[in-house]
């Protein structure tokens, strides 16, 4: 159940007095884990052409 959802169904339960205990594991949204993936992939590959760049530039200059 995503969080976006509980709020939706605490009413239901609320306006048709059901009582009810629910223990679930939080899902986290899927597209912010594709965004984050997206981040630490970019970064890592800024860090590998500089790591590239700075290797063919000792290369050049010594």
């Amino acid at each position: 159940m995503l969080d976006s959802d509980s709020q939706r169904v605490d009413k239901i339960l609320i306006d048709n007095q059901i009582f009810a205990n629910i223990e679930s594991n939080p899902i986290g949204n899927f597209s912010d884990e594709k965004k984050m993936a997206r981040i630490y992939l970019l970064t890592v590959l800024v860090i590998v052409v500089i790591i590239v760049v700075s290797v063919i530039f000792e290369v050049l200059i010594f």
